[in-house]
């Protein structure tokens, strides 16, 4: 007999959008150590790395959503929904950072797609680039955990001068 092989949740490695800018890759950081697998009593940072090959300078929105692996839609994010448009540095790589206060989540695994708007329209947009997962956790120390509908994550938006 033939065993039925388990099929993955694959990740894109297409994009849509005019390509002007392009994220390079994106990381979490927890107390300053990169992981893929996130607490929600801590903040998280999830850093954008953008490449810019024409030192292009314009205004940059940033967003995402997060999602769950059976595609169950949590949170979008967006720095232009917190105030925050960006101007681009004169430079072919720079990084975009979000800071999450907690991750009210159950644990498990999650999607991450993300979107990047350069001028007003849309550069570069991946709906499920990469994964990340949560662990244990009573976020408002009530002994109840969060278990559906979409939420709110605190967020503060920065670019990181390197």
């Amino acid at each position: 007999k033939k065993k039925k092989k388990k099929k993955k949740k694959k990740m894109q490695s297409h994009f849509f959008g005019s390509g002007l800018l392009k994220i390079e890759s994106f990381f979490f950081e927890v107390s300053n150590n990169r992981t893929d697998f996130l607490p929600n009593n801590q903040p998280v940072k999830l850093n954008i790395v953008i490449s810019n090959p024409s030192c292009l300078i314009g205004s940059l929105e940033v967003a995402g959503k997060i999602a769950s692996f059976n595609d169950v839609y949590i949170h979008y994010f967006s720095s232009k929904l917190k105030g925050t448009v960006f101007q681009t540095p004169p430079q072919e790589k720079f990084t975009i950072q979000v800071v999450f206060e907690k991750i009210p989540f159950n644990s498990g695994n999650y999607m991450i797609g993300l979107e990047l708007k350069f001028n007003g329209e849309t550069a570069f947009w991946i709906e499920n680039i990469g994964c990340f997962s949560v662990y244990d956790f009573d976020f408002y120390s009530s002994g109840v955990s969060w278990n559906k509908g979409i939420i709110l994550l605190e967020q503060t938006w920065a670019l990181v001068q390197e």
